[in-house]
């Protein structure tokens, strides 16, 4: 579940109870610019564009030394966050199952990503 804000009325919401979907708006190839974000769908007040509120992110974290055999040993996660920032401290408290800043920041941080990757690999 995705919160969303029009872009007009500021309405805010989940993007279970707006107006229209993506798929259902109408005249939705003029109504947008190239280059434009593309919208959630439209607002139930409105009409105008809703907008997600959070962005998805992949993070990848490396295990602190004491949890893993030899230090290599990662933790990909996927998260909805306002920012990168939020998006890395939400994934370390996620991986680390605590409430507590130093169990959290033991798991490095090693790459962050819009949107959800599934797979990382070597080349």
């Amino acid at each position: 579940m995705t919160a969303v804000r029009c872009d007009n009325c500021d309405w805010t919401g989940d993007e279970e109870v707006m107006g229209r979907t993506l798929l259902e708006v109408h005249q939705l190839a003029e109504r947008l610019n190239p280059g434009s974000i593309v919208p959630h769908g439209e607002c139930p007040e409105c009409g105008a564009f809703c907008y997600a509120t959070t962005t998805r992110y992949t993070v990848l974290l490396r295990y602190p030394d004491y949890l893993s055999d030899c230090g290599t040993e990662t933790y990909l996660a996927h998260v909805e966050a306002k920012d990168v920032g939020s998006a890395q401290r939400l994934a370390q408290a996620i991986a680390s199952g605590s409430e507590e800043d130093d169990a959290q920041l033991a798991f490095a941080v090693l790459m962050v990503c819009e949107g959800f990757v599934n797979d990382i690999k070597e080349d």
